[in-house]
């Protein structure tokens, strides 16, 4: 993996005359909020660190909006020269982040608008969040978003697109992914299945789903207590 700075003219070469790449571009209004006063090395960089390889991977997997943002604001703040200082306990504009997500989370925000919003840099909310909630600001609205798609597939009978559309998915495929890779299951044969009560039992004590929603339950519920 390499990092090339901004402007950075360069010629790609394969030894065997092919090859493939997977490559991250900034749009230039996120790389104005992303790399503005960042303290980012000012030539291209070999990037061997684990950490490095695992948010690229997480990356590669098919991370989109602000999710994708703030993956990208992490790996970035692993590459800065003069990093900002951390402190053990979680700083006083961490609430106000997490408030903003939870009475925002229908929205399409940016993680640069999160950010303006609490004064602090893109790249230190990305890995502040992460080393506190263990998770993105992205990763939690989802969080949100699918518990809001949770209950309207148990208390209405709206279209699966409806609902989508209303927990704050582009559609309903969008829909469907998140929901079956964190619940183990599709959205439409969930609300089968919770439809009835014996089936339900058997949802609830399926062995794909618990750790879905563990993980969910758990990012919740440390939101909460931040936000109390």
């Amino acid at each position: 993996m390499i990092y090339n700075p901004p402007g950075t003219t360069h010629r790609d070469h394969f030894e065997r005359g092919r090859g493939s790449f997977f490559a991250v571009s900034l749009q230039p209004q996120l790389a104005v909020s992303m790399l503005a006063a960042a303290s980012l090395p000012a030539a291209p960089v070999y990037l061997r660190q684990r950490a490095q390889h695992a948010l690229i991977m997480r990356i590669g997997r098919g991370a989109r909006g602000m999710a994708l943002q703030a993956l990208t604001g992490e790996l970035f703040g692993t590459m800065q020269v003069r990093p900002q200082a951390e402190s053990a306990a979680p700083p006083g504009w961490l609430s106000r982040a997490l408030e903003l997500l939870q009475d925002r989370y229908l929205e399409d925000l940016s993680i640069a608008d999160v950010a303006a919003s609490v004064g602090v840099h893109p790249i230190h909310l990305a890995r502040t969040f992460r080393r506190h909630f263990r998770c993105t600001p992205g990763e939690f609205a989802r969080v949100r978003r699918l518990e809001r798609a949770v209950a309207l597939l148990l208390q209405s009978a709206q279209p699966l697109a409806d609902v989508a559309l209303g927990s704050g998915f582009a559609d309903q495929s969008h829909l469907s992914r998140a929901f079956t890779r964190a619940f183990g299951l599709p959205p439409g044969e969930y609300r089968a299945l919770a439809g009835q009560s014996s089936a339900q039992r058997r949802f609830q004590t399926d062995k794909t789903a618990p750790v879905g929603l563990r993980k969910l339950t758990h990012w919740a519920a440390a939101a909460r207590r931040g936000t109390s």
